[in-house]
């Protein structure tokens, strides 16, 4: 819940980073794409003390600490390449289109109940091999379970999710930089 957590808020407070400081962007020449940036790694940083208290929850429930648990490390790194990604992308749709902030909300919960975050994914859709293959494209479910599996003890990941993880992370933070940028000029004109 709290890796999840994280990815929506960053999502939904980047969406609105551009909108929301429209004075300031309209008042000072500096890189825009630092407003939905600073948004991103401000809910890192509220994660933190999250993943704390994950931390004494898994050691109260009898959970050994391991050398595994560094490798929340450069999982939570990949997400927040992710995470970046897609706030650029939306923070530029939102200032073309205010409606999007509206449609975010619905996007999260379908991804929330999709990302396997309550139950085991290959569980439920055993023996539904389309779906379920097409359930482990989704980049929170992948990075749900690298965290899950560097922090519990029996939890195993599948290549797949390492591929998915890494590859969504390169992919949207580009497309994010790419895609933020070339209306940058535009930003506190609309």
């Amino acid at each position: 819940v709290f890796i999840f957590e994280y990815f929506s808020r960053s999502i939904s407070l980047g969406a609105t980073s551009i909108t929301s400081n429209a004075a300031l962007v309209r008042s000072l020449s500096f890189p825009r794409m630092l407003l939905p940036l600073s948004t991103v790694l401000r809910q890192l940083f509220e994660l933190v003390p999250m993943m704390v208290v994950m931390a004494a929850i898994l050691l109260l429930t009898g959970e050994p600490l391991r050398w595994s648990w560094l490798m929340v490390i450069p999982v939570l790194a990949l997400m927040t390449l992710f995470n970046l990604g897609v706030a650029l992308i939306v923070a530029r749709l939102t200032v073309h289109i205010r409606d999007v902030t509206q449609i975010i909300p619905l996007v999260t919960r379908v991804l929330f109940y999709s990302s396997g975050i309550f139950f085991s994914l290959e569980l439920v859709l055993e023996g539904k091999d389309t779906l379920l293959a097409l359930a482990q494209l989704n980049p929170v479910h992948a990075y749900i379970t690298l965290v899950r599996a560097a922090t519990v003890t029996g939890v195993e990941v599948m290549p797949i999710q390492w591929i998915v993880a890494i590859t969504s992370a390169v992919v949207f933070v580009v497309v994010g930089i790419v895609f933020f940028w070339r209306a940058e000029a535009r930003y506190g004109h609309d």
